[in-house]
């Protein structure tokens, strides 16, 4: 795999990290319309929003082990896919925790 290659990665797991932050924000943005517009017991904008965290965290998990078997394909020379591998984990464990706070705030209201 040469430079361009590598780069070409690079930017396509960046573009993944990116729609995932995105999709998560919405889930978010879902979720707290649903607190504000409904205040009754309906829990549907919360369990939307939560999936649309978790899902956002699960493709981001998911890019980061795509981004990782690719830089470490045999062909390929060694890179520094350690941070980026990082980022991407940072951003899942994130999804994580947003999407655990949404439940647990919505279920405690």
């Amino acid at each position: 795999m040469d430079l361009r290659e590598q780069l070409a990665s690079e930017r396509t797991f960046l573009a993944w990290v990116r729609t995932c932050i995105s999709i998560m924000a919405f889930g978010f943005v879902v979720a707290r319309f649903d607190w504000v517009l409904h205040r009754s017991t309906s829990t549907t904008g919360t369990w939307i929003g939560a999936l649309l965290t978790a899902t956002g965290g699960l493709f981001a998990l998911l890019a980061a082990l795509r981004h990782w078997r690719h830089a470490h394909h045999p062909v390929a020379p060694r890179s520094q896919t350690g941070l980026a591998v990082t980022a991407g984990g940072l951003v899942a464990l994130s999804a994580v925790l947003l999407t655990a706070y949404l439940l647990a705030h919505r279920l405690n209201v």
